[in-house]
């Protein structure tokens, strides 16, 4: 049984002279979101009441920092639920491996892992606290508490886990 998944959500993109721009899409329950990035910096998140969509049911006033983490909470909720259908092909899997303070790669840059050459995985993102890291670089310095975002085979991966947690 195959399921039909519904097209992804058209955002449409508004400027607004001497204000900024909004970006407006409605979610498949029927709720109307717009974010209205201002030109002196901040935003506004605002959530429609979906039987008028003239009255706002929620406004939150971001500041830039608000607005950019909430920015990468988004890009990473999206990059790993299309890493999470990557694992739906034959072999491959993927796994969140955290880094422990004071591990063996704690303060180094992730080059040093050499994941790639010794296992066959995959560092696609690196998620610390509420920022994420997509397509990290090998200079990408490691902290401890980071929780690394792998796609590998099951062999590459627990190999990559022995790495990570006992060192080189």
């Amino acid at each position: 049984m195959s399921t039909m998944r519904s097209s992804t959500p058209q955002v449409v993109e508004t400027i607004l002279p001497g204000v900024g721009i909004k970006y407006e899409l409605t979610t498949r329950a029927g709720i109307p979101l717009s974010l209205i990035v201002e030109r002196e910096g901040g935003s506004v998140l605002v959530a429609y009441d979906s039987r008028d969509p003239d009255r706002a049911s929620l406004t939150v006033p971001l500041d830039d920092d608000e607005t950019e983490a909430l920015a990468g909470l988004l890009n990473g909720a999206s990059m790993v639920h299309r890493i999470g259908e990557a694992a739906e092909l034959p072999g491959v899997t993927t796994a969140r491996v955290r880094i422990d303070e004071g591990a063996a790669f704690d303060g180094l840059p992730l080059g040093e892992i050499k994941a790639r050459t010794l296992t066959g995985c995959s560092i696609v993102a690196i998620v610390r606290g509420v920022d994420v890291i997509t397509s990290p670089g090998p200079e990408e310095v490691l902290h401890g508490r980071d929780l690394l975002v792998v796609v590998g085979t099951g062999t590459g991966l627990y190999q990559l886990r022995e790495i990570l947690w006992h060192g080189p």
